[in-house]
């Protein structure tokens, strides 16, 4: 399955045997990835993966339910890909608008 969720957001994610703790990090496409296969058809704009330790699920799962929370409202969405520089892109994620 697809982690292209629609409007123009994937989040892949992955558990790791290894990793001490979760790492993200976000990629910003301002033309578009065409061909992610995102379930809406939609090129995908923002790529946020997760990656956390295995035998994390609850904090697995608190990560990728606070990123879709936060973009699920097209404002960051929108100020996210016009961000100028990583700190700004790394406010309008947490929630913390700069």
């Amino acid at each position: 399955m697809s982690t292209g969720i629609g409007h123009g957001l994937a989040i892949p994610h992955v558990r790791m045997a290894g990793l001490k703790r979760a790492y993200m990090a976000v990629g910003v496409s301002r033309d578009g990835i065409a061909d992610y296969g995102s379930l809406d058809g939609k090129p995908v704009r923002i790529v946020v993966l997760i990656a956390a330790p295995e035998g994390q699920h609850e904090l697995y799962i608190r990560l990728l339910a606070q990123v879709t929370e936060r973009l699920k409202d097209p404002a960051p969405r929108a100020a996210i890909v016009a961000g100028e520089d990583p700190a700004q892109i790394y406010g309008l994620l947490v929630g913390e608008e700069r």
